[in-house]
Order: C-alpha cells, then structure tokens, then sequence
C-alpha cells in the first residue's frame, strides 16, 4: 500500500518524460530502454534481497542454536549487560530452520 503512490508518481514522470521525444523512433528508444531497466532492476533487486533475506534467516538460527556463542558472551559481559542478556532453556522441538523462516 506505501509503495502505489510512489510507483505511480514514477511511471507519470517516466510517461512524461517519453512524451517530450522529438520523434517517434525517440521515443521507442527511451520507452524500450526504460522497459528494460526496469526489468533489470526487478529481477537483480528480487534475488539480491531474497538472497540477504536467506542470509538473516540463517544467521538469526546459527545464533539461535549456538548455546556454546551465548556462553561466550554471558562470559564477556559478566551477565551485566544493558540489553539484559540472559540464557534461557530453549525447546528443541519447537525450532524453525533457515527456510522455513524465509517461506513465513
């Protein structure tokens, strides 16, 4: 819903902006180049932030289930942290893996 205003605005400016063409083949170029960057644009934008996606879901589970990294922790920080780290007793049965976070 935030984002269909700013589309909008952009494909009126983009249409304007093919509209000031001296021709028509000016027009075909600048109407075709802009289709293409912009399939460009989704397709690369799409996988990149699937892929750091992916990659958070992973990180958020390796720390998740890394008892022996919160240990480590708890041990530099003496328990005294400001962000009131402490262990808790996790449930192995109710673990989610990587891509089942993604798919959520």
């Amino acid at each position: 819903l935030i984002q269909v205003p700013l589309s909008t605005a952009c494909s009126v400016v983009l249409f304007v902006g093919t509209l000031g063409a001296d021709d028509f083949v000016d027009f075909c170029e600048g109407f075709f180049l802009e289709l293409l960057y912009g399939i460009a644009e989704r397709l690369i934008l799409g996988t990149l932030f699937e892929a750091i996606e992916k990659g958070l879901a992973y990180a958020a589970h390796w720390a998740k289930t890394r008892s022996w990294f919160w240990r480590f922790t708890l041990i530099l920080t003496a328990g005294r942290s400001t962000r009131a780290l402490l262990m808790n007793e996790g449930k192995d049965e109710e673990e989610i893996s990587p891509e089942e976070m993604v798919q959520e």
